[in-house]
Order: structure tokens, then sequence, then C-alpha cells
């Protein structure tokens, strides 16, 4: 019992040591609002939902999935993963795992179909490289699979085909011969989704590797896809760490340098991604301090002219029949509800919600200053409004991340702070448990622990729970914020992430459509 109080007391000192002292730290934030630096369309927050789902016959007309889908707005929903190199269609046969191979039959592709109805996402899908004397050849099974969605007039938008093939001695340029040969056999079937998009490359396997594809794919793909992850250990420490989740930023560079000296203009996607490979690490992928990656990250790809960002994944399975812990909502392994249990959601789907609402079509070119210690532990992205967002035409968002033990007063330069509407996100209630969660990574007691545990599964929107119903629905959208009309500083909340919108308009923003 006594621990336990202790330990209150110290979150509490936490909480509002801030408060007490005499100055906050600052930081100050620069902003161009005569243009953008670049825009992207409303799907630049997009999902997946790995192949390994369909081996496990997850259900995807499940009432609950489909509305977490919704809740998201306009999205690309991409099927694949590495389940999708056995990917066998069997018209009558099996529906599942089966020696081996993942089988969907016509019962579960009309499924496929039903979530695309019913959630009216965009789809990607990725088929199985099937080849025959080395050469991809789609009459193997893909040109079975295109009759029968023809037929029953399912909506597929997009194709790929080999998941993370490319690299080591892989044939690129017989790879980019494959993808001729895949437009080439689509066109026979025009009432199937004709856009390609590939080639899924994991992380950056050299230019040596990628240049043929590039090349000889560019007048073909409606975007160049890679997959990437920031972390390689377990650790709330490296979770915690802002120079650990610039790491993402190395794929970006990697990928515009080979992009505009080989294909200039071929749009970038960042086709997967999350915390981390293999499933994510239980406790965080799928708990609060993932969500300090999440809005970095979406900034950075936006910032670096990424179109678009596919979260690894929405529910179920990922890899080759692992469960998932960096999943959006539910279980590791959600098969349906009876089987795993409510599909509820985890801190990243409200603030993927949020950013969609919040964060517009268009992100500004901003610069951030202070002592080194608050730069090595405070990042501003700024964006265009959305429409979605009930804010004035021209209006400005911050998304923000402050891994700090202190709270951060935020100077903005050139424009003013008020009115803003906030929307600050904090960690739910801590444990015991957690606690001693922090004490097994060695940290200080005293300087480490943040007011609440960033190993939280809840999360507090201007410090109250975000919660949805049974059915999985947000009780109030869009989800309201705190509007601030009198002089009062921007304090960004120690250990906290969120967004700000600024109603004052930018020109730029006035401009975008």
């Amino acid at each position: 019992m006594t621990s336990k109080i202790f330990i209150i007391l110290v979150f509490t000192l936490g909480f509002f040591g801030s408060s007490i002292s005499q100055k906050l730290p600052t930081a100050s934030l620069t902003f161009t609002t005569s243009n953008t630096l670049h825009t992207f369309d409303s799907t630049f927050v997009s999902v997946n939902i790995d192949t390994a789902s369909l081996d496990a016959h997850m259900d995807l007309t499940d009432p609950t999935l489909i509305n977490i889908i919704k809740q998201l707005g306009s999205v690309w929903l991409r099927i694949g993963g590495t389940s999708q190199n056995t990917l066998v269609y069997s018209p009558n046969g099996p529906a599942g795992d089966e020696h081996g191979d993942c089988h969907i039959n016509d019962a579960y592709w009309a499924d496929v179909s039903k979530l695309q109805a019913a959630t009216g996402a965009k789809f990607l899908f990725g088929l199985n490289r099937q080849v025959k004397n080395n050469k991809y050849d789609p009459t193997i099974n893909a040109t079975a699979l295109w009759k029968t969605t023809a037929a029953g007039r399912y909506k597929i938008d997009a194709w790929s085909v080999g998941n993370e093939l490319i690299g080591g001695s892989f044939d690129s340029k017989q790879y980019a011969e494959d993808y001729v040969t895949l437009a080439d056999a689509l066109k026979a079937y025009p009432s199937v989704g004709q856009e390609l998009f590939g080639p899924s490359a994991a992380g950056f396997p050299g230019t040596a590797a990628l240049t043929p594809f590039m090349s000889g794919t560019k007048s073909l793909l409606t975007g160049f896809t890679f997959h990437a992850y920031c972390f390689g250990t377990c650790s709330l420490d490296v979770y915690t760490q802002k120079s650990g989740l610039e790491h993402m930023n190395s794929y970006f560079t990697n990928y515009v340098n080979l992009r505009d000296s080989v294909a200039p203009g071929l749009p970038l996607i960042l086709e997967e991604c999350a915390t981390q490979a293999g499933g994510g690490c239980e406790g965080l992928s799928d708990r609060f301090v993932s969500g300090f990656w999440w809005i970095h990250t979406l900034g950075m790809a936006a910032e670096a002219g990424i179109i678009r960002v596919h979260r690894q994944d929405v529910a179920g399975f990922s890899f080759n029949h692992r469960g998932s812990h960096y999943m959006l909502a539910g279980t590791s392994g959600w098969i349906n509800e009876t089987v795993s249990g409510p599909l509820t959601p985890h801190p990243d789907w409200f603030t993927s919600v949020l950013h969609k609402q919040l964060a517009g079509n268009a992100v500004l070119t901003s610069h951030l200053s202070s002592e080194a210690s608050i730069e090595a532990s405070v990042a501003v992205h700024v964006w265009c409004t959305a429409k979605g967002a009930n804010a004035p035409a021209g209006a400005v968002t911050l998304s923000f991340l402050n891994l700090n033990d202190s709270d951060i007063q935020l100077v903005l330069s050139g424009t003013s702070s008020t009115p803003r509407v906030e929307y600050m996100l904090q960690p739910g209630p801590s444990s015991s448990e957690e606690y001693i969660f922090w004490m097994r990574e060695k940290k200080s007691f005293i300087k480490a622990v943040p007011p609440s545990s960033l190993t939280s599964d809840k999360v507090l929107l201007n410090g109250k729970e975000l919660t949805v119903g049974k059915d999985g629905m947000l009780p109030n959208y869009p989800i309201p914020g705190k509007r601030v009309t009198d002089q009062s500083d921007i304090v960004l909340p120690a250990w906290s992430y969120g967004f700000i919108v600024l109603e004052t308009p930018a020109s730029a923003c006035l401009s975008v459509k």
C-alpha cells in the first residue's frame, strides 16, 4: 500500500510541477503562410488488412470492423503482406490456410467485396506472383479471379503482384516486365480496376535493386510502394526518443532521391508501416506510446512529399500467421467477436481519426527552434486544416508531440495563437503494474515516470477518455475539441501529442482544393 501511495505522489508532482514553476521552457514555431510545401488527397492516412488475416478467415463482414474503417473517412484499404506470396484462388475450394497456402474461395471473395461496399474504401489487392519459366503468368490464377470479380461486379480499384520480393539476387528487371504482363492481362477485364502499385519493397534494398524496376514501370504505376518500420527493440526507452522516431526519415530521403533521379514525378507511397516489423511489441505498439511515432511519421512523410501512408494494420493477423500487436483495434490475431471478443480500438485509432478530421490536404514549411534539450524532445508539423474540421476557411492545424517531463510553451511567430481549438492527447490512468514495467527498463524513478503511464491502452482528449460504443461508433463526430478565445499561451503538456487548430487563415490554405 505504501508503494502505491508513493507512486501517486510522484505522478502528481510530475503532472503539476511545471505549473508551479515560474516559467515554462519555450519553443518557437515559424511557418510559411504564402505557399504549400506538398499537397495530397484525402486518402493520405490509409490502412491495411494483412493477407494473413485471410489465412485465418477473419470475418470481413463484422459490423464493428466495418464501422472502425468507415470512421476513418476516405481511405485506401490494402489487402496484402507476406501471405499474399502463397495466395491461391480456389473458386469452390476451402477458405483460409490449406497446406501452407492462403486460399480464398468464391464465398470469401464475395465477403471482400462486401467489405469494400460497406466501407466505401478504395481497395488495393495484392496478388501472388505465380511464375512459369521464372516469368509472372497471370493465367495460372489471377485471370480466374478477375473473371469472377467482373462477373460479380465487385469493386477492386488496384492490384499489386508479390510482396517484399525485390532485393538481393532477385531479378528487378524481370519484375518490371512482370508488371507489363500484369497491365496487359488486365486490359481483357475493363470493368476490373486497372491501377497498379508496386513493388512493395521492404525497407530500402538499395539503388541497384530498385532502379531497374522503377525505371521500367514508371509509365505503368499509379504509385511506387515501399514498407518501413522504425524500431528494432521492444523498449519503452527506444519508443520515447525523438531521434529514434526520426529513423523513418532515412527511408523517405532515400526514396525521394532515387525517384527524382530515375523517375521524376512518380508518386511515392508508404504502403506498410508500424513501429516494428513482424507484428510489433505487445504492450508498446498497441498502446498510447506508439502515438508519438505515428503522429511524427505522418508529419515527416507529408513534408518529404510521400502522397499516402498505410498503417499496418486495422485488425487481425500479420506477417506469416502471427498475431499483430500494432493493430488499430482488437486483440492480437482477432478473427471475429465470438472467438476473439469485441473489436475495441487502441489509442492510435483515435489519433488516426483525429488526424483525418483535422489535418487537410496540404502541409506547410515550418521550423521549430529552442534550446537543444527541447528540440530533442518536441516536434510540430503544420497542415492546412481539413474541410471536415468545422473551422474557418484557410485555418491551420498543428500536429505536435512533447516527449518531455515538462510542459512546453509554444510561441508562434508571425501569426496569432487565438482563437484556436485544442485537442491534447494524454495517456489514461496508470497502474502499479505499469510502474513495474518502467522499472524493468532501469529508468530513474523520479525523472522517467510520466504523469500517467505511456503503456496505457486508454487515451484522454483534453482530460476526458475517448471511447466508442459497442458497435465501435464514436458518440460524437466530428470529435469536439476545446476552443480558446482569450490570449492564453499555447502549452503542450508533458508526455503528450495532439492537434491545435489555429483559426487565423493562411493564404496558402485558402487556395487548397
